[in-house]
């Protein structure tokens, strides 16, 4: 455990030491400055224009931490062997498991570091242009049986951050094992983001088999099933089902990664 915590330290050290790291993060933020100008101007919902109707917007930007995590994942296999330092790593007195999964957790606490920077952010910045007191609108949603229910502004942006981290986390395995298998931090940032935006759209084309119930990017919204909704109507598709869809792809994303890197020639 000593040799892992080392491990993640020293992963962390080379995230947050560079340049582009915190480039990333100024990033972020100016896109949440942007989001904010253009929240601020609109309207539409009783909610909008209070507080935690402000966090609720901008947790749409998780999308933003996603992206420049990307590059982060991308980078941390790919770039050890780029830059020949990948010799140097696997001659600490730790397994290569051990090397892998010291990148893996280390790439995910920069995104809970993005995360509690937009949370932060937002939650401060709604509250010194709003106010920081409690508002009486509830977010409202139509679920099963057109039952119409009514939920916290608060309890519906952690809801909507604890969703957004399925994709997130099945995206950067993704790419994370990308990065192991090519060892080319380009090849990682591009097959992640174009699968990330083309996703849906090839789910939409492929929705008329009946084997598209097990595409990936049908399953990614489990959010849609509180709805009394399916991703693909008459599938027969269910939360349960999603759920072991989304582990079977992420054991598969996770252990290529691990086979790959611990039988990797690094001589090669």
């Amino acid at each position: 455990m000593i040799k892992l915590l080392n491990l993640i330290l020293n992963e962390n050290m080379k995230i947050y030491r560079r340049i582009r790291t915190w480039i990333l993060v100024g990033l972020v933020l100016i896109v949440e400055g942007l989001a904010f100008w253009i929240y601020n101007e609109s309207g539409g919902q009783p909610y909008d224009h209070t507080l935690w109707g402000g966090v609720l917007f901008m947790s749409n930007l998780t999308i933003a931490a996603l992206f420049a995590t990307i590059i982060i994942a991308a980078d941390s296999v790919a770039g050890e062997f780029s830059g020949g330092t990948i010799k140097l790593l696997l001659i600490r007195p730790a397994t290569r498991t051990k090397i892998l999964l010291s990148k893996y957790l280390s790439v995910f606490g920069f995104l809970l570091f993005l995360f509690v920077i937009l949370f932060v952010t937002s939650f401060i910045v709604s509250g010194l242009m709003y106010g920081f007191g409690s508002t009486t609108e509830l977010y409202s949603y139509m679920g099963k049986g057109n039952v119409t229910h009514h939920i916290s502004l608060a309890s519906q942006t952690f809801r909507s951050y604890g969703f957004s981290c399925i994709l997130i986390v099945i995206i950067i395995s993704l790419c994370f094992m990308v990065s192991s298998v090519f060892r080319s931090s380009a090849i990682a940032i591009t097959i992640s983001i174009v699968l990330f935006f083309a996703g849906a759209i090839i789910g939409g084309i492929i929705s008329q088999f009946k084997w598209a119930k097990y595409y990936l990017f049908s399953n990614v919204d489990l959010q849609i099933y509180l709805t009394d909704q399916i991703p693909i109507p008459g599938s027969g598709m269910t939360l349960t089902f999603s759920i072991i869809v989304l582990l079977v792809y992420f054991i598969i994303f996770n252990g290529l990664s691990w086979f790959v890197f611990k039988k990797r020639d690094v001589a090669s």
